[in-house]
């Protein structure tokens, strides 16, 4: 089965156990199916729902012991204890050929910019560990955004200084790479969002209801948005409560900021380029990927630490593989407290204990790499490509920038 994947075979779902409901129909499967121990893989919010279960099966004395396996592709479950999660590296690796790809396009036709937009909902590691690989002329991290305070009108003035940039030196074509999670770093917009999920959770869900019930300052901030966009931010959240930044058009949303900027500029006579874009979504394509050999083995010592964190009867643990740097035969494998993961966040209305999400550090090796190195990538041609995925030879078993560097 190696390379092979495996989610075909096991099947995924975003069920979430919320409801007494929910928790006694999941007892009485594992008293049905007398389960020893169950195994949640996924991201924060199945971690989540991991902790609960154990806690829930315990009280009632079911016998089923529950430990969980770090599994987002976004990067985002991640601590001391837990230096990645399985399928970083994958989706990381394929994203990085198909930016790449693009780059050189750009540099060939020489007429058009890529706006590319990256899976990655609440943290930005995927578009940081791909811009490192790919080196755009420019990547917005959504942690950056919201440390320097950027409302979208200033994002899109910064966008529209690099084009100018670009134009004054007769570029008028390159790369740019965004996170889906963007527009929850942007602090107007995500003012607005929030206000938004709050009347979504009271059971509000027509414009027309709920414009009037925002705040002054949010109401002027959805009125200011394209109304194909102010209508996205609309749909139906998803089982967890979170927005379904996948249906969340922001590089669309940017590319019409941006092209209302320029034209502005070149009435003023401060442009005198030429602006075309292209729009791409870059999500499924990475998740589906035949994994890399880190992730293979990743996947072994996760799922053999798992049996074995069951068999000795643990339950409420995080399955843990440290030392990634080394070879894997000397990867140290063991189990961490998934309630020492959690705090109190609110959702659909009401607050509750949840595993931490992990941001990009903005003070850590990756980032300052990146911070350093992008000034040179503004207005040259510098794009980097390590082609598609190895499994044979030297370039098989190269580990990603953001590992490298969150071990250092």
């Amino acid at each position: 089965m190696r390379w092979q994947g495996g989610f075909h075979m096991l099947g995924s779902d975003r069920t979430k156990l919320e409801t007494e409901a929910d928790f006694e129909r999941a007892r009485k499967v594992a008293k049905e199916l007398d389960l020893d121990g169950l195994v949640f893989i996924g991201g924060f919010d199945t971690n989540t729902n991991a902790m609960y279960a154990a806690e829930n099966f315990k009280v009632h004395n079911v016998k089923t012991n529950v430990v969980s396996v770090p599994s987002t592709i976004d990067g985002d479950l991640r601590n001391e204890q837990l230096q990645t999660s399985i399928g970083f590296d994958t989706v990381t690796k394929v994203y990085a050929e198909l930016i790449a790809n693009l780059g050189y396009d750009a540099y060939s036709a020489k007429k058009s910019y890529h706006f590319c937009r990256l899976m990655g909902r609440h943290a930005s590691h995927v578009a940081l560990e791909v811009a490192l690989q790919t080196r755009p002329n420019m990547c917005l991290l959504g942690e950056e955004v919201r440390r320097r305070m950027l409302t979208l009108a200033e994002i899109t003035s910064e966008i529209a200084d690099l084009i100018c940039e670009r134009a004054a030196v007769d570029k008028n074509y390159g790369v740019l790479v965004v996170p889906e999670g963007l527009i929850e770093f942007i602090p107007d917009v995500n003012d607005l969002l929030k206000e938004l999920n709050e009347l979504l959770a009271k059971g509000h869900n027509d414009r027309s209801t709920i414009v009037p019930e925002l705040s002054e300052s949010a109401r002027a901030t959805f009125s200011a948005l394209p109304d194909s966009f102010g209508t996205q931010l609309l749909f139906e959240r998803d089982p967890h409560g979170n927005v379904q930044l996948s249906r969340i058009e922001v590089e669309r949303l940017l590319m019409e900021t941006v092209k209302k900027e320029l034209s502005e500029r070149k009435a003023r006579g401060a442009y005198k380029g030429s602006f075309s874009a292209i729009p791409h979504y870059f999500g499924y394509e990475g998740r589906c990927a035949l994994p890399t050999n880190f992730d293979c083995n990743y996947g072994y010592a996760l799922g053999h630490t798992a049996g074995a964190l069951l068999e000795s009867s643990n339950s409420g643990y995080a399955v843990s593989v440290s030392d990634l740097t080394s070879a894997p035969e000397k990867w140290e494998c063991g189990g961490y407290p998934l309630t020492m993961m959690m705090s109190i966040e609110r959702r659909k209305g009401a607050s509750g204990a949840v595993v931490n999400r992990s941001l990009v550090n903005l003070d850590g090796i990756a980032f300052k790499v990146f911070k350093e190195q992008r000034v040179n990538w503004r207005l040259t041609e510098d794009y980097r490509t390590s082609g598609p995925i190895q499994h044979f030879d030297q370039m098989a078993d190269t580990l990603n920038f953001t590992l490298q560097a969150n071990i250092c």
